[in-house]
């Protein structure tokens, strides 16, 4: 079976569950199947943290928290700054998560 380290809701709020053996298969076709299985290992889901969503292990720090920091414009220094207990692998997990996240996402225009 399957361990289920991710769930993305799509639009029209339809849950996708990722598997780590779908990821770990992207991460092994790219040709980095190490260095991206001991990023994704940082990356946790407990239905109990967090209501499940993705959190860097050992912490309460989601995935989209630290997107967010990225996005309107923090540098890794600053973050990890602010929480001194990150290290820069825990924000390259954080975006290779979200990167294998959405891979096979497909988006469609709802309407012009």
């Amino acid at each position: 079976m399957d361990r289920v380290v991710g769930l993305l809701i799509l639009p029209m709020g339809l849950p996708l569950c990722l598997a780590w053996d779908s990821i770990a298969s992207y991460a092994h076709y790219e040709g980095n199947a190490m260095k991206d299985e001991q990023l994704l290992e940082r990356i946790v889901c407990d239905p109990h943290l967090m209501t499940g969503k993705p959190v860097i292990r050992g912490t309460r720090l989601t995935v989209d928290f630290i997107l967010n920091f990225l996005a309107h414009g923090m540098t890794q220094e600053q973050i990890r700054e602010e929480y001194p207990g990150l290290s820069k692998e825990d924000i390259q997990a954080c975006l290779l998560f979200a990167t294998k996240a959405l891979k096979d996402t497909d988006f469609m225009p709802l309407g012009v």
